[in-house]
């Protein structure tokens, strides 16, 4: 998929593309740069829990927003986790996203 080289990188940190796989990721340039450029709404639940979804028929992404002293920063394991969650729910992968040229 193609997508614009500023959701590009932030997919490149959550599948660990090149140079920058061992830092954060900041919780607001997930929800905004990425999930919302694809198309995705975005869902406030009960305490941090929060709901991506996606604008043709397909299952929701769950996620916790990073709270206490992580608030705003998705951590290396937990970007980890959110590749499974991606790749398992949709199909993504570190060959999914193209930056546009």
């Amino acid at each position: 998929m193609e997508v614009d080289g500023e959701t590009y990188e932030v997919f490149a940190s959550i599948f660990s593309i090149g140079r920058d796989k061992k830092g954060t990721l900041a919780w607001g340039d997930f929800v905004k740069v990425a999930m919302t450029k694809l198309g995705f709404t975005y869902h406030s639940l009960k305490g941090s829990k929060r709901q991506f979804r996606p604008k043709s028929p397909g299952p929701p992404l769950p996620c916790d927003e990073p709270h206490g002293k992580k608030k705003g920063v998705i951590t290396r394991d937990v970007k980890g986790r959110l590749a499974t969650k991606l790749g398992r729910l949709y199909g993504w992968d570190a060959d999914t996203f193209i930056p546009q040229e």
